[in-house]
């Protein structure tokens, strides 16, 4: 059974708020993103100091509005996750396409984690307009359908965290 994050925000009204399931399953998937950068950090600290710093810094923001969206589901929030979600996604694509302009010259191999992290941010990138949408206006199926969604991510996340251990 999930927590319903919205019993410590007695000051506002709820109604427009979507259902604490589908909230926290995902704040589940930007932990999982988070943690697959986090396990990346390293490797890309040898890479280039710079990279590692920038995966760090990824890692604790996706960890961080996981936290936040958690306990405070605010359509804001969420828009500006999904804004930061979409630049990491374009620089993910360059730096697998053409290449980062500094650092090693050309494009990076894929690999299971950063695949996985694309489509993890992906769906953070749909959230605002997602989550509201099915979580209060849809039918019950619906709803299920987004949170078995959110269930495959995190399952598919965590699970090529443990099987790639670290090797993007």
């Amino acid at each position: 059974m999930l927590i319903d994050t919205r019993d410590t925000h007695r000051d506002r009204d709820d109604s427009a708020l979507p259902p604490a399931d589908a909230v926290s399953l995902t704040a589940g998937v930007s932990l999982a993103v988070g943690v697959i950068h986090a396990v990346a950090t390293p490797g890309h600290f040898s890479e280039l100091w710079l990279y590692g710093v920038l995966f760090g810094v990824v890692a604790v923001a996706q960890v961080a509005w996981a936290v936040l969206l958690y306990k405070r589901p605010e359509p804001t929030l969420m828009r500006k996750a999904a804004l930061a979600n979409a630049f990491v996604i374009g620089a993910w694509i360059m730096a697998h396409t053409v290449g980062i302009p500094f650092g090693e010259p050309g494009p990076e191999t894929m690999g299971t984690l950063g695949i996985m992290a694309t489509v993890d941010e992906v769906f953070l990138v749909l959230t605002p307009w997602l989550l509201p949408a099915v979580a209060l206006k849809g039918s019950r199926g619906e709803r299920r359908r987004y949170e078995w969604a959110a269930i495959a991510l995190c399952v598919a996340s965590f699970s090529a965290v443990l099987l790639a251990g670290g090797h993007h």
